[in-house]
């Protein structure tokens, strides 16, 4: 089963990095990673590991294959006995590797922004979007910290920063 592909701007970690891009070497994780899992929100992930570099972020994420967005309850049976039946099921997981220059991520979070339409709205809180933007929250609010890396797995996230010359994560 093939997923759809992602209707966001990443370029494919194979590909260079582009001249000329921008330094992210910011205090702007949380608007940032925000962006990023609104970007993905459309996947249904099994783990998701975004790496901070000097012009952009590095994505790594495990797609499930195996549930379809908005997938009825009667496909769902359906694949789920054609799965017991047959002997040669596709495998249910696939890794992807996207990779989001500096300028992709601002056009992320001004169409973020431009989507936002009820501010007083409670956000969920189990949303990857709002997972991420939580985790660059805690890095900014930290004296001179940098985010190395946040990695979700299993609704647990690990978060790796440098903190003068140590580095130091913190896993919830």
């Amino acid at each position: 089963m093939n997923y759809p592909p992602l209707d966001n701007s990443a370029t494919n970690l194979a590909e260079p990095p582009g001249e000329g891009d921008l330094d992210l070497t910011s205090t702007r994780h949380a608007e940032e990673l925000r962006a990023i899992g609104q970007a993905l929100e459309t996947q249904r992930f099994i783990s998701v590991q975004v790496e901070a570099q000097d012009s952009g972020y590095w994505v790594r994420a495990e797609v499930d294959n195996s549930r379809n967005a908005g997938e009825s309850f009667g496909a769902i049976l359906k694949r789920t006995f054609r799965s017991l039946v047959q002997s040669d099921e596709q495998p249910s997981s696939e890794t992807i590797e996207l990779r989001y220059g500096a300028e992709e991520i601002q056009k992320l979070v001004q169409n973020g922004l431009a989507q936002r339409h009820d501010a007083s709205a409670t956000p969920d809180p189990f949303s990857l979007s709002h997972i991420l933007r939580m985790a660059g929250a805690y890095v900014d609010g930290l004296d001179q910290a940098t985010l190395i890396r946040a990695t979700l797995e299993d609704r647990w996230i690990t978060i790796r920063y440098k903190d003068g010359n140590n580095l130091r994560d913190v896993v919830d």
